[in-house]
């Protein structure tokens, strides 16, 4: 990535660093290094095990407008981290306004398709808040004005990677309108009569009651923006059902 995108001797920073682990493989690479980790304790275990190589910052990207010291960036990335964010578009922008101009980053999740495919439902744990395919993990990078530049299932299958580019020029904007009751109706009646159904996107606009009827009506998901707590246990019970 840093040959392809001529990333070297650039500042790159890493968002929910954790310890420090993947910082210090990058140490082994001629770049700028930096990152964000909102535990103290990591904080401090990141900055012992990069030995002066790194600068990380005690934080987190509460909202859009959250300054990062030594901003911008040149690139970013979030190993397995959107998941846990209950509010995956304003981390996002976030990143994005702390961004250079056609800045660069590198974001992985675990992916959902996997997780279906191959039964894993153990997989779906509570501070997974989100759970995303390929294309819903595309869909949340465009809104938040960046360019997918590449995309895929990496390892054995069961983890998401997108490499995406800000867009130059553009604001960041709010995603896009939750789907209508309507629209689910449709949805199903399109699924019902086609022999290469449109997949939908859940979102909080689906009712309780009608979460039973999509996941006996789809057999692959998509979930953004996350669903709430609650819907996301009541909808993992359906996924386990339709299985059977």
């Amino acid at each position: 990535l840093i040959e392809k995108y001529g990333l070297a001797g650039k500042k790159w920073i890493e968002i929910g660093c954790g310890n420090g682990d993947l910082l210090k493989v990058l140490a082994e690479f001629p770049v700028k290094i930096y990152g964000t980790e909102n535990n103290r304790d990591n904080a401090n275990l990141a900055e012992h095990k990069l030995d002066g190589n790194a600068v990380i910052f005690n934080m987190f990207t509460e909202t859009e407008d959250t300054v990062i010291p030594d901003a911008p960036f040149d690139c970013f990335m979030s190993f397995n981290f959107l998941e846990h964010q209950p509010d995956p578009v304003v981390m996002l922008k976030c990143i994005r306004n702390n961004l250079a101009d056609d800045g660069y980053g590198i974001i992985t999740v675990p992916s959902f398709e996997y997780i279906l495919d191959e039964k894993h439902y153990y997989e779906l744990i509570r501070d997974h808040i989100a759970s995303y395919t390929e294309e819903a993990l595309k869909y949340l990078c465009e809104e938040c004005d960046f360019r997918v530049l590449e995309s895929g299932r990496i390892g054995i299958g069961d983890t998401l990677r997108v490499v995406v580019q800000k867009k130059a020029g553009c604001n960041a904007k709010t995603a896009a309108p939750s789907q209508t009751a309507e629209e689910n109706t449709v949805l199903n009646d399109n699924y019902r009569q086609t022999e290469n159904p449109p997949q939908p996107i859940l979102t909080p606009a689906i009712a309780r009651d009608d979460i039973p009827q999509i996941f006996a009506s789809f057999p692959t998901l998509r979930f953004f923006p996350p669903l709430p707590v609650g819907e996301r246990r009541f909808a993992r019970y359906f996924v386990a059902t339709y299985d059977r």
